[in-house]
């Protein structure tokens, strides 16, 4: 039998949504960002709110969906204390 290969990635990573409509209680949020990224015009945004909303998530949905896998090479992340 196989050793069990263990990955070293957090879970909340591992399942973090990866497109826009996969972004979970935000309807209209969802529906504003799907408009916006079907069209060639996508503006600067700014996303604010309390902790633990999904303003990260929803951001590297975007880059996800934008970019693929390389919209590493074309974003920075930044945190409240960089």
């Amino acid at each position: 039998m196989a050793p069990l290969i263990q990955s070293t990635q957090p879970w909340v990573e591992k399942y973090r949504p990866r497109r826009v409509k996969d972004v979970a209680h935000q309807d209209e949020v969802v529906r504003v960002l799907t408009n916006t990224l079907e069209t060639t015009n996508c503006p600067h945004m700014l996303f604010y709110g309390p902790p633990g909303t999904g303003k990260t998530t929803t951001a590297l949905a975007i880059a996800h969906q934008l970019y693929g896998y390389t919209y590493s090479y074309v974003s920075k992340r930044l945190f409240g204390i960089d």
